[in-house]
């Protein structure tokens, strides 16, 4: 069919990840992005023309979390996907009361969500696409999505909450006349990334060991 509606993806990738520790299973964070978002459009007459992929290196972690991390993001940029980096930065908290007092030092994610806030309302005042596939619970867009509507009558809008995480009404009325679905483990499962991904230059990404580990039947 010629002229598809042209969709655009951006994922939350830290939300999405805590939806998916809590499903207990690490091999599903080796997820093709592109292979979920597919799920949910019409591929008669749409087509994701853009998928990008909001996170930040948690550098403060273990050498192999941000290998893993690394690893993941280089396999999704072998498909197009775009990645945009936050940054994560240190707040000091305190703990007080009559008898004690101490601090501890906390890593906060700083950024994603005005990440996706721009590009979003950017690309819907140039208007080169016609949906946005938003994959978030995050509440802290909801002005950028009314923003983004407001600048941009006719976009089409999807909301998808990742599995385990709560759906809020505040997102669902933003997106509204848009339509929203909950991610699912079995959605998940049947959208991961081959084990072996071969780059233009030859170089060959591998899916990090402990996700094999995991489930070595899984992949195909």
């Amino acid at each position: 069919m010629h002229n598809k509606k042209k969709v655009a993806v951006y994922v939350d990738g830290f939300n999405l990840y805590h939806g998916l520790v809590n499903l207990s299973k690490p091999y599903l964070k080796w997820l093709n992005l592109h292979s979920l978002a597919e799920k949910f459009i019409d591929t008669r007459t749409e087509s994701i023309e853009k998928i990008y992929y909001f996170s930040a290196i948690a550098t403060f972690m273990d050498r192999d979390t941000i290998s893993r991390h690394r690893t993941y993001i280089e396999a999704l940029e072998t498909m197009g996907i775009e990645f945009v980096e936050g940054n994560f930065k240190n707040k000091l908290l305190t703990y007080k009361n009559k008898h004690l007092e101490f601090k501890w030092k906390k890593h906060e994610e700083k950024e994603t969500d005005v990440n996706i806030s721009i590009y979003m309302v950017r690309d819907a005042i140039k208007g080169i696409y016609d949906k946005f596939i938003l994959i978030t619970n995050d509440t802290d867009i909801v002005p950028a999505v009314k923003m983004a509507r407001q600048e941009n009558r006719t976009l089409q809008f999807k909301l998808l909450t990742p599995p385990t995480l709560e759906e809020y009404d505040s997102l669902l009325n933003a997106i509204k006349p848009g339509t929203s679905a909950k991610l699912t483990i079995g959605h998940i499962q049947h959208s991961l990334l081959p084990e072996k991904i071969t780059k233009s230059n030859g170089k060959i990404i591998s899916v990090p060991n402990q996700y094999r580990e995991m489930a070595s039947k899984t992949f195909k």
